[in-house]
Parts: C-alpha cells; sequence; structure tokens
C-alpha cells in the first residue's frame, strides 16, 4: 500500500515539473519586464487578422515589447520621492490600471517603511495597536506609505477602492473632495486615537475631562468638514459616515431595515448625541455608560420590540450587550424580561458610577458601592427567581450584584 502512494507521488511531481519547464512564459512576464496579464501578439495571431501584413504585425509586436520594457515595466524598489514617480510613471506606461498602481505602490511603500522602522524591533507586547509604542511606530509607518503615494501619483491612497464601498461611503463627492475628506480623516484619526489613549486612567473615554476633550475634537472636525462640503454634501457624508452613522450602521448590520426605518434610527442617535450635557452629572454619565447610544425607548418605538429591536441593542448598547450575553445562555428567558433585566442593569451601574471613578467591579467591593447596589437586589430575584438571578450573579454582567464578604 505504502509503495503505490509512492508511485503516485513520484508521478504527480514529475507532472508537475513537466509543467513548470513548459508552462507559459507570461508568467515571469512581470519580472522580465512585460506585464503578466499583458500578452504580446504574435506573427501567426496577427497575419488571420484582415488587413494585417505578417512582417509589418511582427515588426509591431516586436516594437511593443521594447517599449514596454524601456518603459521600466520591470518591478524594482524605490525609496525617494522621485523614485516612486519613475515608478509609477512606468508601470502606467506598461499598461496597468491606476487602482493596480496605487495599490502596488501603497503596498510596497509600507513594507519597505516597515522594514526601516522601529515596530519589529519593538518587543512583542509592545507591537499591538493598543500599546502606544506600537501604535506611534505603526502610524508612522502609514504617513511613510502615503507619502510615497502622494510622491508618485500626486494624490492621497484611496480610502476605499471597491466602487460599490466607495458609493456608499462618499455618494456622488467628486475625487478632489474626497481626497481632501480622506486627509481630514486620517489627520482627525491620528489625534483621536492619541487623546483615547493619553489619559491616566487608560482611556480618555472613562472621565468626564477626557469625553469633552473627544467631543471638542470631533466638533473640530466637522468645522473642518464644513469648509469643504456644501451643507448638502455634508448632511448626506454625516448620514453615511459620522460617529452617530456609524453607531447605527454597526446597530442595522444583521437586520432588515427599511430606509425610513434607517433614517429614523440615524435622527434619533443624532439628537441624543447633541443632548448630552456638557457638564459633569447623571445625565452625562448615564450617556456614556450606554456608549452615547440613543435611548432604549426610542429605538423601540422605531424597531418594535421583537428580535430587530433586541439585535440592534445588543449592537450599540455595551449594557445591553451584557444582558443579552447572559441572555443566549437562558434560551427559555422571554425577550421582554430581557429588557427588563437590562433596564435594572442600567439602573444598578448608574448608581454605582456615581459612587466614585473606577470601574465597576472594583466599586461594586467598596462599602458606597455595596450601598448602591443593594437597593437592586431583591429586584433581580423578583425578576428573575432565586436561581435564575444566582445564575446572573456568577456571570460577568451580574458580578456586581455578587455578595460580597
Amino acid at each position: 500500500m505504502r509503495s503505490k502512494l509512492l508511485i503516485g507521488l513520484l508521478v504527480l511531481s514529475l507532472a508537475a515539473n513537466a509543467w513548470f519547464l513548459a508552462r507559459p512564459r507570461s508568467l515571469d512576464a512581470l519580472s522580465a519586464g512585460t506585464p503578466a496579464n499583458r500578452a504580446q501578439p504574435t506573427t501567426a495571431t496577427n497575419a488571420r487578422l484582415p488587413g494585417k501584413n505578417p512582417a509589418a504585425t511582427e515588426t509591431e509586436a516586436t516594437k511593443s515589447a521594447a517599449d514596454a520594457v524601456a518603459a521600466g515595466a520591470l518591478w524594482r524598489k524605490a525609496a525617494t520621492a522621485e523614485e516612486w514617480r519613475q515608478l509609477a510613471a512606468d508601470l502606467r506606461a506598461a499598461g496597468f490600471p491606476d487602482d493596480l498602481v496605487r495599490f502596488l505602490i501603497y503596498r510596497s511603500a509600507t513594507q519597505h517603511a516597515r522594514e526601516r522602522g522601529e515596530l519589529e524591533k519593538l518587543p512583542f507586547w509592545h507591537q499591538g495597536y493598543d500599546s502606544k509604542f506600537g501604535r506611534a511606530a505603526r502610524e508612522k509607518i502609514n504617513r511613510e506609505a502615503n507619502a510615497a503615494v502622494v510622491a508618485a501619483l500626486g494624490e492621497m491612497p484611496r480610502s476605499e477602492s471597491d466602487p460599490v464601498r466607495r458609493a456608499a461611503r462618499y455618494g456622488n463627492l467628486p475625487d478632489a473632495k474626497i481626497a481632501q475628506l480622506d486627509k481630514i480623516e486620517q489627520d482627525y484619526g491620528e489625534v483621536y486615537w492619541q487623546q483615547r489613549r493619553s489619559a491616566e486612567t487608560g482611556d480618555a473615554l472613562d472621565t468626564f475631562e477626557g469625553r469633552q476633550r473627544i467631543r471638542l475634537l470631533e466638533e473640530e472636525k466637522e468645522r473642518d468638514l464644513a469648509g469643504i462640503l456644501t451643507p448638502e454634501e455634508l448632511s448626506d457624508y454625516q448620514r453615511r459616515g459620522s460617529r452617530g452613522s456609524r453607531l447605527v450602521i454597526n446597530g442595522v448590520q444583521d437586520i432588515d431595515v427599511s430606509e425610513e426605518e434607517f433614517n429614523a434610527l440615524y435622527t434619533a442617535q443624532q439628537n441624543h448625541l447633541d443632548s448630552i450635557p456638557r457638564t459633569a452629572g447623571e445625565a452625562e454619565l448615564a450617556a456614556a455608560l450606554h456608549g452615547s447610544a440613543a435611548p432604549a425607548e426610542q429605538v423601540r418605538a422605531i424597531l418594535g420590540d421583537g428580535e430587530r429591536f433586541h439585535a440592534y441593542m445588543a449592537k450599540v448598547d455595551p449594557v445591553y450587550a451584557q444582558t443579552a450575553s447572559f441572555a443566549k445562555s437562558q434560551p427559555a428567558l422571554p425577550l421582554d424580561r430581557v429588557y427588563a433585566l437590562y433596564q435594572l442593569q442600567s439602573a444598578a451601574l448608574l448608581a454605582l458610577a456615581q459612587t466614585g471613578p473606577g470601574k465597576p467591579a472594583d466599586l461594586a467591593a467598596t462599602p458606597a458601592g455595596r450601598a448602591a447596589v443593594a437597593r437592586y437586589q431583591a429586584q433581580l430575584d423578583t425578576l428573575l427567581g432565586s436561581d435564575l438571578a444566582a445564575s446572573y450573579r456568577r456571570s460577568p454582567a451580574g458580578r456586581l450584584f455578587a455578595p460580597r464578604g
């Protein structure tokens, strides 16, 4: 049995070698100076075309191949702005489409920047994006790659090359405005994450002061966007990719909604973001605990109280996501009780958060935290029953209700 298997493998190996030796030379065309997807005409094929002189077509084919090589179709590494510019010109002259040229240069420039950068020299625990060291190194690589594309093509890399996704993100905006938008988004994106991760607490969104800095940054970005877009363009752009829109799009990604329902959800979300107080207090803190998601009752009025509502809330509201995670392990728990549990969890978390700064699990262990949660313990038992309430207290979401020694 083993000998037959070895003989079979040997036959397959010989066949593969035979194909390799006889394979079309066009597979090596890119390294040889001709694009692999650009077959050269032959004298025989041209001779069969009406009005073609075999001798003339052979000369044309030879000249075409020579021109491709002379144009610099041979791939090479680049480092300076002039080298990137010449490489782009050569690839275009050889027949490569602009999107492919942009992709090749961006990927090559990224690799070049990575080889010269600090990212791979960092210890593995600092190479992730959550580390400020890894994040700084990655941002530098991205800046250098973008600079190479600008040098080569005279424009920023397109954030979205797929025509369908590009239209979904930008609508009918012209390329010039899209390039300006990409630059604004990139600049503010870098500052945003610097602000998010520069706080001593780890995440600026965990503190009122940090949330206000982020809010001011977002408002400054909106003013810059308004400087290059008409009011109608800005409204459509925000509907497709603002903070509120991203929350809604994340919420509806797995459910079927009409355009009327999407617009209603988006309006509710935007109005909620605009209404969040600029002063510290219960209302501002409650919005932060719920990830700035629009109030559940408003969403419920739009989507009803069925599966769509619960699926949407689990995507956009971190508190609802906690209770929904527990509900998955309890398939017999009806949706109306899942919603009631969410309301109870929300009230307990808010009471706990008002006892002082810190994470819920830490606050729940303090005397003030235990007193804040105590008033909800009996409600939890009544809602779920003693056995299911005990299971909830052992779950990640319900640990704030767990008894403390």
